[in-house]
């Protein structure tokens, strides 16, 4: 079982994979062969050049409404390397995992003011397609 952190959690960490991807997850446990990892979700950076700015966009990386629980195992050779996250990252990625694996079938009403959550979903919308 992996040591939790000094403050007692779970440590987070980022995983770049074979196949490109990004993703953060709590580091359950490490072996020779693999990693157990919690609550895995999906990063991309988008830049948008004229706006002089990043877009972080975050996805589940398994889909929590259908599946039957948040572990995954991922082979170690599926991963080139991983490393801690940034303190000031960590309660952001908490509260989005939060939100997220806590999807049930039926949708949850939004709060009155979401952005008192921290971390509000977004919708983007397409710029290539045309309205009916």
């Amino acid at each position: 079982m992996h040591q939790p952190t000094p403050d007692g959690t779970t440590p987070i960490k980022f995983y770049k994979l074979r196949n490109s991807e990004d993703i953060v997850a709590y580091e359950v446990q490490i072996t020779e062969t693999h990693y157990h990892i919690r609550r895995p979700l999906s990063f991309s950076v988008e830049n948008e050049v004229l706006a002089g700015r990043q877009m972080l966009n975050v996805r589940e990386w398994i889909p929590p409404i259908v599946c039957a629980n948040d572990s995954v195992i991922l082979p170690k050779e599926e991963v080139l390397f991983s490393m801690d996250v940034k303190v000031s990252f960590r309660d952001e990625f908490i509260h989005a995992t939060d939100y997220l694996y806590s999807v049930e079938a039926k949708p949850k009403k939004m709060h009155k003011h979401p952005k008192d959550d921290g971390v509000v979903p977004v919708i983007l919308k397409d710029p290539s397609t045309k309205p009916n």
